[in-house]
């Protein structure tokens, strides 16, 4: 096992996910008014910043950046085509809470939003599974997870709704079948962008998950405060897996071991 030096800002880290859990347990309660729009824009960039610059950092500023550029227009330009067309998520409507919408359709922190996501998931599987195949289904996975703790707390929270609510807490199966299918595709992009620097490393920096964690500790403790149990479960097992990630990061790949695919 190769083990990874781990950064003292990894306890910050660790830190303030235990604070957002405990918000979203007592404190967060979502609405509306003036100032809302942009308490939830400069909320949503301190959770996207952190993991942002441990990627521009590990695959250099020109690469990095253009991989969290695509990364961010991509899934926006995906969730318009949603609440145009129903596909691949369904049909749905954000409200304001989120700010005003580009071209009366996506928020703009929605270009903040995903890319956290998706890094926490490729760095939980690239310290999991050690073939390019492999960890990009396991990450198109673990986004799909992230995904059943968080939409049912945003709907909850009245960020969107769906024209025809589905079963788990309003969400329609429709979504999760669409998160799989476009979380495997980003999954692959960011693998394919960043071959080159798993050759060399193994895995993908323990801090690209940090945005992620804070996601998931947030939302997680949301649930639990308005009696939303079901997605508590896949919320905790995310925790302990990525708190331990944290905790003691390690890449279990020595450079020779990472398959190309």
């Amino acid at each position: 096992m190769r083990t990874i030096h781990r950064p003292e800002n990894t306890a910050i880290v660790l830190f303030a996910g235990v604070a957002l859990f405990l918000a979203g347990l007592v404190v967060v309660r979502f609405g509306e008014g003036p100032a809302y729009p942009a308490v939830s824009t400069i909320f949503i960039l301190a959770i996207a910043l952190p993991p942002y610059a441990a990627i521009v950092h590990w695959l250099s500023w020109r690469k990095g950046l253009a991989l969290v550029a695509l990364l961010s227009i991509l899934p926006a330009a995906v969730e318009g085509l949603a609440v145009l067309t129903g596909i691949p998520y369904g049909h749905f409507t954000y409200s304001a809470a989120l700010g005003k919408l580009i071209a009366g359709v996506v928020p703009r922190t929605v270009l903040l939003a995903y890319p956290p996501i998706l890094f926490a998931a490729a760095t939980i599987a690239s310290q999991t599974v050690r073939s390019a195949p492999a960890r990009v289904l396991l990450a198109g996975a673990i986004g799909l997870a992230i995904d059943l703790v968080f939409d049912p707390a945003a709907v909850h929270a009245g960020f969107w709704t769906w024209d025809v609510p589905g079963a788990y807490y309003g969400v329609p199966l429709q979504n999760f079948i669409g998160w799989a299918v476009t979380g495997t595709i980003y999954a692959a992009i960011f693998f394919l962008v960043a071959k080159k620097e798993l050759a060399r490393d193994g895995c993908v920096p323990v801090m690209a998950l940090a945005g992620g964690f804070w996601t998931v500790c947030l939302w997680t403790g949301y649930l639990i405060a308005n009696g939303l149990y079901l997605p508590v479960v896949p919320g905790v097992l995310l925790i302990i897996v990525m708190s331990y990630l944290l905790v003691a990061p390690s890449c279990p790949w020595g450079q020779e071991a990472v398959s190309a695919g």
